[in-house]
C-alpha cells in the first residue's frame, strides 16, 4: 500500500527534475520563468519555477544539497501557489450566474448599451472606446486596456482603480467570484 508521502514524492519527481535542470542552466530568475512559460502547461509552471528558485537559493547559501525537510517545504509552497493559481482561472459557468448581477446595467451584445456600456469583446479592448456610450472623463484618461488582470483590479473596487468614474458599484471583494466572472467574460469575448 502506498503512503501519502510516497504519492506526494512520486507526483513531484517530474517537476523537481525540470526545476533542477532549469536551476543549473540559468543564472537569474527571469530566464527560469520565461523558459517555464515556453515549455510547460499552466498549472505545472508555478511548481517548477518555485522549486527551481528554492533550489537556486539553497545552492547560493552553500547548503547544497538542500535538506529534505526544506525541499518538502519548498514543494508545499509551490503546490499551494499552484492551487491558488489554478483556482484563480475561474469557472465560466459560475461566472455566467454572477454576470446576472451585472446584466442589470451591462449587455454582452455588441452595440446594446444600458446604464453601463456593452461588454461584448471587452477583453483586449481599450477602456472608454465605444463610440455610442458616454464615458466619464476619468475612465477616458485612464488608458486602461482590459485584460483579466485589469478587470480583476477594476471589479474589486472601481472607485479605487479609476477614481471619479461613473460606475455606481461598490466592488466585488470575493476573489473566486471575480475569477469566475472574468472567465465568463473571456469566454463571451471570443
Amino acid at each position: 500500500m502506498m503512503t501519502l508521502e510516497r504519492i506526494a514524492v512520486m507526483s513531484i519527481q517530474a517537476p523537481v527534475g525540470w526545476a533542477k535542470a532549469l536551476a543549473l542552466h540559468f543564472r537569474t530568475a527571469m530566464p527560469i520563468v520565461r523558459r517555464a512559460h515556453q515549455l510547460l502547461p499552466y498549472p505545472l509552471r508555478s511548481v517548477v519555477v518555485g522549486t527551481a528558485l528554492c533550489l537556486r537559493t539553497w545552492k547560493r547559501m552553500r547548503a547544497w544539497p538542500a535538506p529534505l525537510p526544506t525541499l518538502r517545504l519548498c514543494m508545499l509552497c509551490a503546490f499551494a501557489c499552484t492551487a491558488s493559481l489554478a483556482h484563480a482561472q475561474g469557472d465560466a459557468a459560475r461566472g455566467e450566474k454572477k454576470f446576472e448581477d451585472c446584466a442589470s446595467c451591462h449587455s454582452l451584445a455588441a452595440g446594446e448599451n444600458g446604464v453601463g456600456p456593452s461588454l461584448a469583446g471587452v477583453i483586449g479592448r481599450k477602456a472608454a472606446t465605444l463610440d455610442d456610450y458616454r464615458y466619464s472623463p476619468a475612465l477616458k484618461r485612464s488608458n486602461i486596456v482590459w485584460s483579466p488582470q485589469t478587470l480583476d483590479n477594476f471589479i474589486t473596487d472601481p472607485q479605487k482603480a479609476v477614481p471619479a468614474n461613473r460606475m455606481p458599484y461598490a466592488g466585488m471583494t470575493n476573489e473566486n467570484e471575480r475569477a469566475d466572472l472574468i472567465a465568463y467574460l473571456q469566454k463571451m469575448s471570443k
